[in-house]
Formats: structure tokens, C-alpha cells, sequence
């Protein structure tokens, strides 16, 4: 029976991968990938989350909310101000309304609560984690909170570990230092329309690096939507998928190929600019700053949290 079905199907001509049962097409997938997703799977994921990040920042930044309304300019720079004023806080007291004030922006400015919390969870716990070992006694000593173990001496170590008081404000204190960075972080990138976001911290910038950031946001979403069709192209021409050396060849030669089409994006840009008759001496194309209500109101919450 299985020879004769062998038989059949190579007499109809069709490739391999079309006559192979669904099960052992998984099955092939599956040790391609060897225990992970293949190569194809893990680029076009990526290629799709970053765009689909992108996309999501366009919408939040498009509702009608408080910080929506302000300059990127403005924005970022208040943003900076309070980062390196948080920089200098010590207690846990002291930053902890930075934090306030960051969730107080959120709220005013529409932003999705759940997404809020999902960016900042992971950056928080891995900082928790690191800040943990500094709340024990064999770190920082201090008042005794709570005993976590009793060693007897054993390998030079104190008769006991536990919290301590100090020890867990100087851990608390990194972990809201680092929550209320993120939270002034994501917001500024949450309520900025991308392009704008790019032009505001462009106008940091001398000269012709001013234009470069702002052409190179622009085309990567070109190079980006290339990559994902080379990944589409690939997984319609293998079924079963590829690993090893094929997956490091591949890889490497859509590498090369995105280095050649910006190359050649880059000529063709140059000459477009060069016809129309542009000159290296670039004017700031985001204009004078002509701050409105909201600008005000921005930079004066700012300067109430400083002053606090």
C-alpha cells in the first residue's frame, strides 16, 4: 500500500512538500526549529511587532489628551529636566512624586492603562530583582525587619540574614527611580506622533544630522515592509521550513540585499533632493517654537514637581 501510494505520488509531478502529510510537515517543522521557532518565524515576528508598535504609538498619540497638545519640543525637554532632577533624589519619599505625576499624565493624556503597565512590568521586576539582595544585612546594615534565615556562623557568615530598614529604602528607591524614569520615557514616546517625536529630538541636533534623523524614520518602515517580504517569500517557497546552515545563509544574504537597497534608496534620494534643488545649509523644518496653553501648563506641573 505505501509503495503504491509513493508510486502515485511521484507520477503527479507535484514537489515534495505539497504530497507530504500535514503531521510530518509539522513534525519536520518542529526539528528544523529544534525545540524554538525557525529563523523565518522569529524575523517576521520581530519585523511585525516593530511595525505594529509604530502603528499603536500613531493611535495614542492621535486621541485628544493633555500631552497630545503640547510641543515635542517643549515635551522633551521638560522630560530631560525632570529625569536628571529625579537622578539627583535620594529617599524613596523624595522620587516617589515623580511617579505620581507620571501616572497623573497618563491618565490626562488617554493612555491605555493595560498597555501602560505591560511595558513597564518587565524593566521594574528585573530592577527588583537586582535591587532585592541590597534590602539584607550582608549589603547594607541596619535596623532589623524581618529574619529571613539563621546561618549559626556557618562559612564566616553573620548569625542571621535578614531585611533591613535601610537596606529596603535603598532598594525601593532604585526600583521608584527606575519606574518613574520609564514612566516620563513612555510617555513622551506614547503621546508623540512619531515623525514629530524624531523633528523634536532632530532639533537637538547640528546641521545636516538635524534632516538625516528625521529621512532615516522615515524610510525605515520602507526597509522594515522589504524585510517582511523576503520572510513571506521564503516560507511560500519552504514549507517544511530551513535550519542550520541553510537558515545562517539565508539570513546573511537578506542582510546583504536590505544593505544594497538602502544604498541605492540613498543615491536615488540624493539626486531627487539635488533636482529640486536642495543646499546642505538645512532650515529647521519644525519652525519657531510658539508654545500654546498646554505648553504652559506643562512646563508648570514640571516645575511644581521639581520644586516639591
Amino acid at each position: 500500500m505505501d509503495e503504491r501510494e509513493n508510486n502515485r505520488k511521484a507520477e503527479s509531478g507535484l514537489p515534495g512538500w505539497l504530497t507530504t502529510p500535514e503531521a510530518a510537515v509539522s513534525r519536520q517543522t518542529a526539528a528544523a526549529g529544534r525545540g524554538r521557532r525557525p529563523v523565518l518565524e522569529r524575523t517576521l515576528h520581530e519585523a511585525v511587532r516593530f511595525l505594529d508598535d509604530a502603528f499603536f504609538n500613531e493611535s495614542v498619540s492621535a486621541r485628544n489628551g493633555f500631552l497630545q497638545k503640547v510641543d515635542a519640543r517643549i515635551k522633551i525637554a521638560v522630560t530631560l529636566a525632570l529625569i536628571v532632577a529625579l537622578s539627583f533624589k535620594r529617599g524613596p519619599l523624595e522620587m516617589l512624586p515623580f511617579a505620581v505625576f507620571a501616572f497623573v499624565l497618563a491618565a490626562l493624556s488617554r493612555v491605555p492603562v493595560g498597555v501602560f503597565l505591560k511595558r513597564l512590568m518587565p524593566p521594574v521586576m528585573m530592577t527588583s530583582l537586582v535591587a532585592l539582595p541590597a534590602a539584607l544585612n550582608l549589603v547594607v546594615k541596619g535596623q532589623k525587619v524581618f529574619t529571613i534565615l539563621h546561618t549559626s556562623g556557618w562559612h564566616g557568615l553573620p548569625p542571621e540574614v535578614y531585611l533591613t530598614r535601610q537596606g529596603l529604602l535603598s532598594a525601593l528607591g532604585l526600583v521608584i527611580r527606575v519606574l518613574a524614569s520609564l514612566e516620563l520615557v513612555f510617555l513622551v514616546s506614547f503621546t508623540t506622533r512619531p515623525a514629530r517625536l524624531v523633528k523634536g529630538l532632530g532639533s537637538m541636533l547640528p546641521g545636516f544630522l538635524r534632516t538625516l534623523a528625521g529621512i532615516s524614520y522615515r524610510y525605515i518602515f520602507f526597509l522594515v515592509r522589504r524585510l517582511e517580504e523576503f520572510v513571506l517569500a521564503q516560507k511560500a517557497r519552504t514549507a517544511g521550513g530551513i535550519s542550520g546552515r541553510q537558515a545562517r545563509a539565508w539570513t546573511g544574504s537578506r542582510a546583504a540585499s536590505l544593505l544594497l537597497i538602502s544604498l541605492e534608496l540613498k543615491d536615488d534620494l540624493r539626486m531627487a533632493m539635488e533636482a529640486r534643488g536642495m543646499s546642505y545649509g538645512l532650515r529647521d523644518t519644525e519652525g519657531k517654537l510658539k508654545p500654546c496653553a498646554a505648553d504652559f501648563a506643562f512646563i508648570a506641573l514640571g516645575a511644581g514637581v521639581l520644586l516639591i
